[in-house]
C-alpha cells in the first residue's frame, strides 16, 4: 500500500508543479495553447466549443494510420469491446509512443476493465507528454477517488480546476471530497477501509493477499481493518460521469474515455 500510494503522489506533485508553471507539452500548437488559456479562464462563457476543439487538435497523431488506430480504439470501447479496444490502442502506443492521446485512450479500455495498474501507468504516460490533458486529468482524479485514495483524488480535481475550470462536475467533487477528508482527520482508521468484498487495489499488497484468512482479492491489512472497525469507507461518486467530457477520462458509470 504504501508503495503504491507513493507513487501516486509523486505523480501528482509533478502534475502541481507543471500546473503551476503553465508548462505547455511538446509539438502543441500556438493556437491550442491560447485555447488552453482561455480554457482556464473561469469567466470562460463558451467553454464546450473550446473543449471540443482541443481535443479534435490532441487526437491528431500526425498519421492517417495510427488515427485510424485510435479511432478503432475509441469505436469498440463504445461498443464495450474493451479487449477489441486493447489491441487496436497497444498497437497505437507501440508505433505511435509520443502521442498522448493513445495513452489516455488505452488507459480508458485498461480502466474498464477494472485493470487499475495499468491504466494509471498509461495515464501518467499521457500527462508526461501532454500535462495540460485534461480528460487524463480526470481519468486520474475518477481512478484515486474509486480505489479509495481520497486525498490524492481531492489533489488531482484542484489541479483540473486550473487547466479546466468549467466542468459542472468538478466542484461537486471537490466539495464532497473535502467533506469526507474533514471526516477523516477526526476518525482516521476510516481512511483505508473497503467495502466487503471489493478487491483491494493495491498491486504491491499481493503478496499479501490469502493470508491469515483473507480473502481471495483481498489483502490482509484490508481484510484485518474491516473485521476490526466494522465501518465502511463512504462510497465513492463512481456513478456519475467523472468530467462529461465526451472522450478519454469521460465515460457514462465513472470510466474515463476516449
Amino acid at each position: 500500500m504504501g508503495r503504491f500510494l507513493a507513487s501516486f503522489k509523486r505523480i501528482v506533485a509533478a502534475f502541481a508543479v507543471v500546473a503551476a508553471c503553465s508548462v505547455a507539452s511538446q509539438a502543441q500548437e500556438v493556437d491550442v495553447d491560447a485555447l488552453l488559456a482561455e480554457l482556464a479562464d473561469p469567466d470562460t462563457r463558451d467553454w464546450q466549443t473550446l473543449e471540443r476543439r482541443i481535443r479534435t487538435e490532441w487526437s491528431k497523431s500526425g498519421s492517417a494510420s495510427m488515427d485510424l488506430l485510435l479511432q478503432r480504439g475509441q469505436k469498440a470501447l463504445e461498443a464495450e469491446e474493451f479487449d477489441v479496444a486493447l489491441e487496436h490502442l497497444t498497437a497505437l502506443t507501440d508505433h505511435a509512443p509520443d502521442f498522448a492521446e493513445g495513452w489516455n485512450a488505452r488507459a480508458t479500455a485498461f480502466f474498464s476493465k477494472k485493470m487499475y495498474g495499468p491504466a494509471m501507468q498509461d495515464i501518467a504516460r499521457a500527462l508526461a507528454l501532454n500535462p495540460r490533458h485534461f480528460a487524463a486529468m480526470t481519468g486520474l482524479a475518477v481512478m484515486l477517488q474509486e480505489m479509495g485514495f481520497d486525498q490524492e483524488a481531492l489533489e488531482a480535481w484542484r489541479l483540473m480546476e486550473k487547466v479546466h475550470p468549467h466542468r459542472p462536475e468538478l466542484k461537486q467533487a471537490i466539495e464532497q471530497l473535502e467533506k469526507r477528508w474533514a471526516v477523516k482527520r477526526f476518525d482516521p482508521g476510516r481512511s483505508r477501509r473497503m467495502t466487503p468484498g471489493r478487491r483491494c487495489a493495491d498491486p504491491a499488497a499481493a503478496g499479501l493477499r490469502g493470508g491469515a484468512g483473507g480473502r481471495s482479492g483481498q489483502c490482509t491489512p484490508c481484510v484485518a481493518s474491516e473485521r476490526g472497525a466494522g465501518r465502511q469507507r463512504p462510497a465513492g461518486n463512481s456513478s456519475a460521469s467523472p468530467s462529461g467530457i465526451d472522450g478519454p477520462g469521460a465515460r457514462a458509470g465513472g470510466r474515463p474515455t476516449t
